[in-house]
């Protein structure tokens, strides 16, 4: 029994040491990868900034026209509100 717990150790030690190597392998890959794919990363960064910027004046131009369509709608119905507040206001105002 002692020899079957003695084989189970020595096959789970072995296992931990293999995982251990794979584990090690892909981070020296992963790291290989990210270290080759750098360059390509720095040459593009200048690229992403400009559409970054493109999008965010995009996105601040389409906010500009919806508040100025909204104030093109709001800005006559209050003047139309006032027009007709204003005399009622003053019959109020005289009774």
């Amino acid at each position: 029994m002692f020899e079957l717990l003695a084989l189970l150790l020595a096959v789970i030690i072995v296992g931990v040491v293999v995982f251990g190597a794979v584990v090690l392998a892909l981070s020296v890959a992963k790291f290989a990868f990210k270290l080759v794919l750098l360059p390509f990363k720095i040459l593009f960064f200048p690229v992403v900034a400009i559409v970054f910027v493109v999008k965010a004046v995009a996105l601040i131009a389409v906010g500009a026209a919806f508040v100025a369509v909204a104030a093109a709608v709001i800005v006559p119905i209050l003047v139309v509100i006032v027009v007709f507040a204003i005399p009622i206001a003053l019959i109020g105002a005289l009774t």
